[in-house]
């Protein structure tokens, strides 16, 4: 790892010697960045080493990725201090190209890092079987109904991850839905009696609970209906909480231009965006 050299302690001499500021780096600033480099640097080289899951690696380029924007920021802050904070220019020198012997050390490692995450994407990546049919073109994906089913169906995982975890794009999975009839939005079989009791007990002390949210939570629970049915059945189970929310009910404001660039709507702080 990189040492950083004996210039780095005169430099925290100095700034001990001087009185504190806002904005001028302390030296337990710089003492706590290159320990948390140094920690960080031996803990993330053991986990390129080591086998370790996906999530850990990309913890670990996370980490690495905000150490040295740090690094960088600590150098700038140096190289613009001001006097009486600002030490001769020869210890400047040696303290950026510490830090830029630290910060190049992290970078690397952090591209070994991003190797990584990448090579177990694509070890863990299933790669379907192809259909060779002797027609032009490339060979389509052999992609079943029932692993269709099985993933985006029984297991309730999304379109995008079905497609991710069969290793095919959702444009190839979209074709091969249209192929087997499998377009049509998923809902869950469920009657009205039951889906009244499951609402009921999502709503139970929440009496500001609207159509929007209480599908949301119906989704956590992997059931899937359409908003007309939801709002059915807040209204049978709550009828007088259906009508207090619709009282709230923010109105619109239909806005009427005769001519282009003659009503202008500025919506938040848009204005001071640029």
């Amino acid at each position: 790892m990189v040492t950083v050299p004996a210039c780095y302690f005169l430099f925290i001499y100095f700034l001990t010697s001087t009185c504190k500021v806002q904005g001028v780096v302390t030296p337990a600033d710089i003492t706590q960045l290159v320990t948390e480099a140094e920690e960080l640097y031996r803990e993330a080289e053991e986990a390129v080493k080591n086998p370790c899951t996906l999530q850990t690696l990309n913890d670990y380029s996370t980490d690495l990725t905000r150490i040295s924007a740090r690094i960088e920021g600590v150098t700038a802050s140096v190289r613009t201090s001001v006097p009486p904070h600002r030490p001769p220019a020869e210890v400047i020198a040696n303290i950026e190209n510490s830090m830029h012997l630290l910060h190049s050390k992290i970078t690397e490692l952090l591209e070994q890092v991003r190797g990584e995450i990448e090579s177990s994407q694509e070890r863990a990546c299933y790669a379907p079987p192809r259909l060779y049919g002797g027609q032009r073109g490339r060979p389509k994906f052999n992609v079943t109904r029932d692993q269709i089913d099985l993933l985006g169906c029984e297991a309730g995982l999304t379109w995008a991850e079905t497609a991710r975890t069969l290793g095919i794009s959702r444009s190839s999975l979209y074709r091969r839905r249209k192929e087997y009839g499998l377009t049509a939005p998923r809902t869950t079989v469920i009657s009205d009696d039951d889906l009244d009791s499951i609402v009921r007990k999502v709503t139970a002390g929440r009496p500001h609970m609207g159509v929007t949210m209480t599908q949301a939570a119906l989704h956590t629970q992997s059931i899937r209906v359409p908003k007309a049915r939801v709002q059915t059945s807040l209204k049978r189970i709550d009828p007088h909480g259906a009508t207090f929310r619709m009282r709230s009910k923010i109105k619109r404001i239909r806005y009427f231009s005769p001519s282009p660039n003659f009503l202008w709507h500025i919506d938040s702080n848009h204005k001071l965006a640029g």
